[in-house]
């Protein structure tokens, strides 16, 4: 993809341009696109670091499964505990109080933001440095911020946009969420590539690339357990914009090939509870009861009305008419009803 990155701005804006037109996609979100894969080949390439990552979220539904018919911009990883030294049985150890979980778990956040800030960010410097060349007008293409309100670092790219109008809806930056959990599994190896191969596929010989991403099914029942917590969570809490996402990504997953196979491997279920018990610790999430018959999928009715104009200020993200707000709602029911054998 690097052949694509490096070729004059009126190039890449003649190739970006097109491909919109004939995709019926705004440039802008093509553009961003080929960012996001063209940052993913680099990450796991990194010698060091790439064999410990693994890819996850909403943007592996979309490049790795098309599970997804919407343009999702941030990349989400997991980096190996290994790879900070600590092992990963130490955070199931029977017997351990609560206070000494949520101790050592703070351990690895701590090592996590040092690991991200000293190595895996310096790292990814260098290897997007070598490829582009110093940034212009800056000194880094990467900055390395802590999002307080998530509790999570995130690293933003800024890429050398070919498009000179501005997206109110789009920053013309890709974040990187890189963190460290345990139990990120099952995983597998897939190819990835960016919309611009579909009109330009014969015009660069490196445009897919390899990545390490998590399974169809875990992440099925990480998309039902947001839902699941989000019902549970207090009237009136600030839960930040884009959540509709959330809905509109289960929806889509209810429909997918690999649904059927996912929805009835229960005891993946029960891993991601056990996961979110221990990493996401909340007295008002209802963990004990994010289980068939009690699973909850469908937001309560004070929700709706928001969540629904926010479903409507992401209609450009949809790479073709979505569905309505009130059928990705009737599928939630329909998924809930019968995850739950009502």
């Amino acid at each position: 993809m690097t052949a694509f990155a490096t070729l004059a701005e009126d190039e890449r804006r003649a190739y970006i341009t097109q491909a919109g037109a004939e995709l019926g996609i705004l440039p802008v979100l093509v553009e961003k696109d080929f960012w996001v894969c063209w940052m993913l080949a680099r990450i796991f390439e990194l010698p060091d670091i790439g064999p410990h990552v693994v890819f996850k979220g909403g943007t592996s539904l979309s490049k790795v499964f098309k599970a997804i018919r919407r343009f999702s911009e941030d990349i989400d990883l997991q980096i190996s505990c290994s790879v900070l030294g600590l092992e990963e049985a130490s955070f199931w150890e029977e017997g351990i109080s609560g206070s000494e979980s949520q101790r050592r778990i703070a351990g690895l956040k701590k090592k996590a933001t040092e690991f991200i800030q000293s190595a895996f960010t310096p790292a990814l410097e260098r290897g997007v440095v070598a490829a582009l060349g110093p940034p212009a007008g800056r000194g880094t293409w990467l900055e390395y911020e802590n999002d307080e309100s998530a509790n999570s670092d995130v690293v933003w790219f800024t890429y050398p946009s070919a498009l000179r109008e501005e997206s109110g809806y789009v920053r013309k930056a890709v974040m990187l969420e890189p963190g460290t959990l345990v139990d990120q599994r099952p995983i597998g190896t897939h190819t990835i590539e960016p919309m611009l191969a579909e009109i330009a596929v014969d015009s660069f010989e490196d445009f897919r690339t390899e990545v390490v991403a998590l399974q169809f099914e875990r992440t099925f029942w990480e998309k039902a357990t947001i839902l699941h917590v989000e019902h549970h969570r207090k009237s009136g809490a600030n839960v930040g914009d884009r959540r509709s996402r959330h809905y509109s990504d289960f929806a889509a997953l209810w429909r997918h090939d690999l649904r059927p196979a996912a929805a009835a491997d229960l005891g993946m279920l029960d891993a991601v509870v056990r996961h979110k018990k221990l990493f996401f610790k909340s007295a008002w999430a209802s963990y004990d009861t994010a289980m068939p018959p009690t699973l909850k999928l469908v937001p309560r009715d004070d929700r709706l009305g928001d969540l629904a104009a926010d479903y409507d200020l992401m209609e450009d993200f949809f790479f073709e008419k979505p569905p309505s707000f009130d059928e990705v709602i009737r599928t939630l029911r329909e998924a809930e009803n019968e995850i739950n054998g009502a």
